[in-house]
Protein backbone atom coordinates (compact mmCIF):
# COMPACT_ATOMS: atom_id res chain seq x y z
CA UNK A 1 0.00 0.00 0.00
CA UNK A 2 1.47 3.53 -1.20
CA UNK A 3 1.03 6.57 1.02
CA UNK A 4 0.63 10.20 -0.35
CA UNK A 5 2.72 11.88 2.24
CA UNK A 6 1.76 15.55 1.62
CA UNK A 7 -1.58 14.97 2.55
CA UNK A 8 -1.75 16.33 5.99
CA UNK A 9 1.74 18.70 5.43
CA UNK A 10 1.16 22.33 7.12
CA UNK A 11 2.76 25.06 5.34
CA UNK A 12 6.26 26.40 6.36
CA UNK A 13 5.20 29.45 7.33
CA UNK A 14 2.78 27.81 9.64
CA UNK A 15 6.17 25.62 10.41
CA UNK A 16 8.09 28.69 11.39
CA UNK A 17 5.27 29.56 13.74
CA UNK A 18 5.88 26.62 15.71
CA UNK A 19 9.38 26.37 15.81
CA UNK A 20 9.70 30.24 16.66
CA UNK A 21 7.03 29.33 19.98
CA UNK A 22 9.00 26.76 21.01
CA UNK A 23 12.19 28.57 20.42
CA UNK A 24 10.89 31.17 22.65
CA UNK A 25 10.42 28.98 25.36
CA UNK A 26 7.01 27.98 25.17
CA UNK A 27 5.75 24.87 26.33
CA UNK A 28 4.00 22.30 24.14
CA UNK A 29 0.88 23.19 25.47
CA UNK A 30 1.27 26.76 25.07
CA UNK A 31 2.30 26.62 21.54
CA UNK A 32 -1.05 24.84 21.15
CA UNK A 33 -2.83 27.60 22.66
CA UNK A 34 -1.14 30.32 20.78
CA UNK A 35 -1.05 28.62 16.79
CA UNK A 36 -4.16 26.64 17.11
CA UNK A 37 -2.28 23.70 15.78
CA UNK A 38 -3.09 20.07 17.30
CA UNK A 39 -0.78 18.46 20.42
CA UNK A 40 0.34 15.85 18.42
CA UNK A 41 0.90 18.19 15.51
CA UNK A 42 3.46 20.17 17.77
CA UNK A 43 5.20 16.87 19.13
CA UNK A 44 5.58 15.21 15.87
CA UNK A 45 7.51 18.82 13.97
CA UNK A 46 9.55 18.65 17.16
CA UNK A 47 10.62 14.92 16.79
CA UNK A 48 11.05 15.95 13.00
CA UNK A 49 13.22 18.98 13.78
CA UNK A 50 15.12 16.67 16.08
CA UNK A 51 15.51 14.01 13.45
CA UNK A 52 17.03 16.90 11.42
CA UNK A 53 19.26 18.29 13.57
CA UNK A 54 21.24 15.16 14.16
CA UNK A 55 21.63 14.40 10.73
CA UNK A 56 23.11 18.04 9.95
CA UNK A 57 25.58 17.76 12.49
CA UNK A 58 26.80 14.60 11.47
CA UNK A 59 27.17 15.55 8.22
CA UNK A 60 28.67 19.22 9.10
CA UNK A 61 30.38 18.83 12.93
CA UNK A 62 33.50 16.19 11.74
CA UNK A 63 37.00 16.37 13.09
CA UNK A 64 36.52 19.07 15.53
CA UNK A 65 39.74 19.48 17.54
CA UNK A 66 39.27 18.92 21.40
CA UNK A 67 40.13 20.11 24.39
CA UNK A 68 41.13 18.45 27.69
CA UNK A 69 37.80 18.49 30.00
CA UNK A 70 38.84 19.13 33.60
CA UNK A 71 37.43 16.80 36.34
CA UNK A 72 35.49 19.12 39.15
CA UNK A 73 34.53 16.00 41.77
CA UNK A 74 31.63 18.28 43.73
CA UNK A 75 29.52 17.92 40.44
CA UNK A 76 30.42 14.49 39.33
CA UNK A 77 29.47 11.87 41.04
CA UNK A 78 31.41 8.33 40.49
CA UNK A 79 28.94 5.86 41.42
CA UNK A 80 30.13 2.75 39.19
CA UNK A 81 32.55 0.47 40.78
CA UNK A 82 34.89 0.11 37.30
CA UNK A 83 34.79 4.70 37.70
CA UNK A 84 35.63 4.35 40.81
CA UNK A 85 38.76 2.80 40.10
CA UNK A 86 40.27 4.36 37.54
CA UNK A 87 42.95 6.86 38.05
CA UNK A 88 41.48 10.48 37.86
CA UNK A 89 43.73 13.34 37.80
CA UNK A 90 42.03 16.21 39.36
CA UNK A 91 42.73 19.70 37.21
CA UNK A 92 41.86 22.75 39.72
Amino acid sequence: MAYYFNMNRISIEDRARIVSCLVEGNSIRSTVRITGFAKNTVTKLLVDIGRACTVYQDKVMRHLGSIPDQLNLSTVKLTHPDMLMRNVEICE
